[in-house]
């Protein structure tokens, strides 16, 4: 989400102009409120609206297609709806990892999908994870981040290693030493389980990139017709299969149908050879009367499939039936352990 100047000098008015014009594909729910601008070598994020620098900011660094970033959104909307009438506003920004998430389209279905009423934000480049200083070019997003911004400035900024409340003290404190006699709700204490995310393995190109050692300890293995892309591993093949063992109790698949049509691609799961129990579901599997644990794959997002794999329960079979009507398309395996 840089905004790069034109050759041509432009005045403030007209430079500000010309980024609200540029970024504007890259927000959702608002005109462009920020941007970040390289200036000698380093990102600096510049406010694009009076209203960002009359008001206080929380920004929600994070990404929906992770679970940690799942429970970041949900605590960035209940404080924003605990809070909002204190001048205090919310914008989520949402790092970019796959060219589907590119698109303004991708913020709408969050947006909807987890009832967000504020403002979200691309940043297509982690400029403004840059910017705020959360991100180089040498180390991974430490995603997701809670950045604490007031009229110019940022206050504070937290990841969820950070106690929930304690997040939440520190936005109560803040609007307190504003108002001492400010009624405020005690503070929440939400029964989100908060997962402690461990291994994930991207498909399309970044495959090949699995470490040896990796290969080893999940003993991926693609059984079936799969068509590789620089994103995914697709298949129409109604007997493709993916087999690996899971090194933690849970497991999450993101993944979607890749029909030309809207449909609902079936997938069916298996453990250590036999139709999953019930009582492993992660809540998203529905069963039938055989037994069988399916869910239907459609929009792109993550879909928990199974939770609790006692220890000698971890070779988990992957199945696509209904693969040849609709195609299905799997971006990557996600482990974690609540």
């Amino acid at each position: 989400m840089a905004w790069k100047k034109k050759e041509k000098e432009l005045s403030e008015k007209e430079a500000l102009m010309q980024a609200r014009i540029d970024l504007a594909p890259c927000w959702y729910r608002s005109s462009p409120l920020l941007a970040a601008v390289e200036v000698e070598g380093v990102m600096e994020v510049f406010p694009l609206e009076p209203s960002f620098s009359q008001s206080h900011w929380m920004l929600c660094f994070a990404d929906p297609t992770t679970l940690s970033g799942q429970v970041a959104l949900q605590l960035a909307a209940q404080w924003n709806h605990r809070y909002s009438s204190h001048s205090y506003r919310t914008v989520c920004i949402q790092e970019v990892d796959f060219p589907i998430q590119r698109e303004r389209a991708f913020l709408e279905k969050i947006s909807e999908e987890f009832k967000l009423i504020f403002p979200l934000a691309l940043d297509r480049d982690h400029a403004l994870a840059k910017g705020f200083s959360l991100k180089s070019d040498a180390l991974g997003a430490p995603y997701p981040r809670f950045v604490f911004w007031s009229k110019g400035s940022v206050v504070w900024n937290m990841g969820l290693d950070t106690p929930f409340q304690e997040i939440e003290m520190r936005i109560q404190s803040f609007l307190r030493n504003l108002d001492h006699g400010l009624p405020l709700p005690d503070a929440w204490n939400p029964e989100v389980p908060f997962p402690r995310e461990g291994l994930s393995v991207d498909f399309g190109k970044k495959f090949w990139n699995v470490s040896k050692e990796l290969q080893t300890q999940l003993k991926i293995e693609t059984i079936g017709s799969w068509q590789q892309t620089d994103e995914c591993f697709r298949t129409q093949d109604p007997d493709a299969k993916v087999t690996f063992y899971s090194p933690d109790p849970c497991v999450a698949i993101l993944a979607k149908s890749v029909s030309e049509t809207i449909g609902e691609s079936r997938l069916q799961i298996d453990v250590n050879d036999a139709a999953v129990y019930e009582t492993l579901s992660a809540g998203e599997l529905r069963f039938d009367d055989s037994g069988e644990g399916s869910l239907g794959i459609e929009t792109f997002r993550l879909y928990r499939l199974v939770q609790g794999l006692p220890a000698d329960l971890r070779k988990v079979t992957l199945r696509f039936p209904t693969a040849k009507r609709v195609p299905v398309g799997i971006f990557s395996l996600r482990f974690y352990t609540l």
